[in-house]
């Protein structure tokens, strides 16, 4: 799991430097879901501070490419996921 805080750290770092294109590259198992997943979160919530992105991103601003349409429901799924149990927590209806 540490490698996969890095990724979703240095790929962040990257689009808070002003790049507007990622790309995240690994074999299967990697993480590369889980990393997707949490960076699209991280982009809607913003990071916060200086740190922050310097704007605020809807998720219509954000462009997820995946390579197979499994992979893109998969994706779409775990997405939803985290943005649902985001809302829950701001809530205040989780635990």
């Amino acid at each position: 799991m540490g490698d996969q805080k890095k990724a979703i750290k240095d790929l962040a770092a990257g689009i808070e430097n002003g790049q507007t294109a990622q790309v995240l590259l690994g074999a299967t198992g990697t993480g590369k879901t889980f990393t997707i997943s949490a960076l699209y979160l991280r982009l809607i919530l913003g990071p916060g501070g200086e740190q922050g992105f310097g704007r605020e991103l809807l998720p219509p601003q954000i462009l997820v490419v995946t390579f197979t349409d499994a992979a893109t429901k998969d994706l779409r799924d775990r997405i939803r996921a985290r943005l649902a149990a985001a809302a829950r927590f701001f809530r205040g209806e989780l635990e």
